[in-house]
């Protein structure tokens, strides 16, 4: 799971430990203010998509090195979208 961003600062992942109650934080993905945060496995690879509250700026989507969802090491943008 991926709470909102925006007033937290940080995209965190967190994963069910019991459902729908008990939650464990894994990792930060990124730092900043983001809303609207979606992730999805594809081709082997971990893709996250989230938007920049900021006028002048679309969706950013970004994929990561690694393709074992337990660990995260790297995480780059791919493209950003503009509207």
């Amino acid at each position: 799971m991926i709470p909102e961003a925006f007033d937290s600062g940080s995209i965190d992942l967190f994963r069910c430990i019991e459902f729908p109650k008990k939650w464990a934080y894994q990792a930060t993905l990124l730092k900043g203010k983001f809303v609207d945060t979606s992730v999805w496995q594809h081709g082997g690879l971990w893709w996250m998509m989230t938007t920049v509250p900021i006028r002048t700026r679309g969706p950013h989507v970004y994929y990561s090195f690694m393709r074992k969802p337990s660990i995260v090491i790297g995480i780059s943008i791919l493209t950003t979208l503009s509207h």
